[in-house]
């Protein structure tokens, strides 16, 4: 699942997301009923960190961003590259690939990171 925004609170930018229980249900209920979530990808902290939650059946993975900056507030426990305007660490960006029948999800970072 790819997703901008993370799906709690203490996951968001500036805790500032809503509404993301309704998203984990329709996650959960699909994990039980259909098929398998690997993960659920997102951005928004504009940082790194893989986390699982033990009421999930994925792990929650945020990436960082395109953006060149660094915000005043995150995650606890994001981690946020070292940027430079001026070289190739100006660039952050992800490649997912997805292999099903192994059940592995793999991101390949361009840039920062």
């Amino acid at each position: 699942m790819l997703s901008h925004c993370p799906t709690r609170p203490e996951w968001g930018y500036f805790e500032d997301v809503t509404g993301g229980e309704l998203i984990e249900d329709a996650l959960r209920e699909f994990s039980a009923r259909v098929g398998t979530v690997l993960a659920y990808i997102h951005g928004h902290d504009h940082g790194d960190m893989t986390e699982t939650a033990e009421n999930l059946p994925y792990t929650r993975v945020a990436v960082g961003c395109a953006k060149v900056s660094r915000p005043r507030k995150g995650t606890e426990g994001i981690v946020y590259q070292p940027r430079n305007p001026a070289d190739e660490t100006r660039l952050l960006f992800d490649v997912v690939l997805v292999d099903p029948q192994a059940e592995r999800v793999r991101l390949i970072r361009f840039g920062a990171g």
